[in-house]
Formats: C-alpha cells, sequence, structure tokens
C-alpha cells in the first residue's frame, strides 16, 4: 500500500505574518546601515574641518620655522590618526 503525501502548507495569515516581519527587519538593518554612513560621514567631515583649520593657523605664524614647524606637527597628527 502507498501512502498517500499530505502537504502541509501554513495558512496565507501565517505566510502574511512572517513576510511582514521580514520585512521590517531587513528595514531596520538599512536603517542601521544609513545611519551608520551619516556618523562616519559627520565624523570625517569635522575631521577634515578640524584640519583645514589647523593648517590655516600653522600658514598664519610669521616666522618661517615656527609655520613650518606647526605644519610639520599637524601633519604628523593626521598620520598618527
Amino acid at each position: 500500500m502507498q501512502k498517500t503525501l499530505q502537504a502541509s502548507y501554513l495558512s496565507a495569515p501565517v505566510l502574511g505574518v512572517a513576510a511582514t516581519l521580514v520585512v521590517i527587519g531587513m528595514l531596520l538593518a538599512f536603517h542601521s546601515v544609513v545611519q551608520s554612513a551619516v556618523k562616519v560621514g559627520e565624523f570625517r567631515r569635522q575631521a577634515t574641518l578640524t584640519q583645514a583649520q589647523a593648517t590655516g593657523r600653522c600658514k598664519m605664524l610669521r616666522a618661517p620655522s615656527a609655520r613650518d614647524r606647526c605644519l610639520m606637527q599637524t601633519l604628523a597628527a593626521t598620520k598618527a590618526v
């Protein structure tokens, strides 16, 4: 005798809830990635601004030796990060 195979299917509401949960999870993951990218971009913008301000202050020094020393220190600090 052959046994008849009974397919066990999930009901449509259960599939709908599962699909909704998957979509919500994917949206939350996407939001997290975008939020991280925004934070990194803001940090990079702030670092660039700080570097430009430091370089500007160095260039305003009158003595060439002090100016060069200041620029070297600013460059060294940039490479250390």
